[in-house]
């Protein structure tokens, strides 16, 4: 089935496959069931939508609603919202139940869920099960840990964004998982005492590197396989390294600026890309993927099966249009919802099953 989006007017295809995939998202209420019905807008202008509902990395301050006190929150002033600091959101100083209200049939759903919405407290930044990791937004399982966004089960990290997940002492880092000791590295899995490292796979004690697996003591490398003691694809024997290491590693902010640009062009000239990352998966297509089966146009995903038009996704099963669940099962058009089971038009709402257009629960 061709259609044409709603939103933006192109044309887009609905498979029967996934036509027949919608019948898992059914909301049941009572003994009547009610399917979902087949979207209106494209894959983007859906991904567009769960995103618009983000604020990932903008910080503001403004006052505690309960408390009167400042706090820093991912919502402006200006906002026509209710924020509370982060302690008292989470204390039993309110009940989520005090706002009840009933429901207008000569109302539409949307206009009053986001009446509701205004007045309902909200915490200042979503931030879960943290110890000491006060600045930080969409994470969870923190600590020590200093303005880290979309990170999970990091300690004594600073400046990390977008698909973080197990880093110990890692800084100034973009989608790193597994990294010890890490600066400046983007794309990076299993690594220690490393920077400026670029899609590289298990490398250790090495600087500037691109497309490396498996590779130690390496440097201004690209396209290695399970190489050690290399300095710009050559190899020398350790003493040899050590010696011209000492000679060729930077050792000012000006030094590292030059070979920081000498690096990305070489990435540009000498190195080969591939033309999507992904690694351990079977019947999938997107790009950064790792340890999947049966993924559809997904991306940043790990440990998934079956799902499609997923974003920042790990170890979810069976669910569709959603945008950076962890853990969880059967959930259509969420976004950062982690472990959880049956949701179907949620928003940051953790651990929770069978709950449909929520949020903040």
């Amino acid at each position: 089935m061709i259609k044409t989006c709603a939103q933006c007017g192109s044309n887009f295809e609905l498979t029967e496959e996934y036509l027949k995939s919608l019948e898992k998202f059914t909301t049941v209420i009572g003994e009547k069931k009610y399917p979902m019905p087949a979207p209106e807008l494209c894959p983007d202008c859906r991904q567009q939508r769960r995103i618009a509902n983000r604020n990932e990395r903008k910080f503001y301050k403004r006052k505690c609603d309960l408390t009167g006190s400042e706090i820093v929150t991912i919502y402006s002033p200006d906002k026509e919202v209710v924020v509370y600091r982060l302690e008292d959101w989470w204390s039993d100083k309110w009940d989520g139940l005090e706002f009840g209200r009933d429901f207008y049939f000569d109302k539409t759903f949307f206009e009053q869920f986001e009446n509701l919405s205004k007045v309902v407290p909200r915490p200042p930044m979503v931030n879960m099960f943290n110890e000491n990791s006060l600045y930080t937004n969409h994470s969870a399982y923190l600590k020590n840990c200093y303005m880290c966004m979309n990170t999970g089960w990091c300690e004594d990290c600073m400046y990390l964004g977008n698909y973080n997940l197990y880093n110990k002492n890692c800084m100034d880092c973009v989608a790193i998982q597994n990294g010890e000791l890490c600066y400046f590295c983007t794309n990076t899995k299993v690594a220690t005492n490393s920077n400026y490292l670029y899609e590289c796979i298990n490398c250790h004690d090495s600087s500037f590197l691109y497309d490396c697996h498996s590779c130690s003591n390496c440097f201004m490398c690209f396209n290695l396989r399970h190489k050690q003691f290399h300095i710009l694809n050559k190899g020398y024997c350790e003493n040899e390294y050590k010696q011209k290491l000492k000679e060729l590693m930077p050792k000012t902010a000006e030094e590292y600026e030059k070979t920081f640009q000498e690096y990305k062009d070489m990435m540009a000239q000498k190195a080969i890309h591939k033309y999507i990352v992904t690694e351990n998966c079977e019947n999938s297509n997107g790009d950064n993927l790792f340890n999947n089966k049966n993924v559809k146009d997904s991306y940043y995903a790990f440990g998934n099966e079956d799902i499609a038009y997923c974003y920042d996704c790990g170890n979810v099963k069976d669910s569709m249009d959603a945008t950076e669940p962890f853990g969880g099962e059967i959930q259509y058009e969420t976004h950062g919802c982690n472990n959880g089971y049956n949701l179907i038009g949620c928003s940051k709402c953790y651990e929770c099953h069978d709950i449909f257009y929520s949020q903040y629960c």
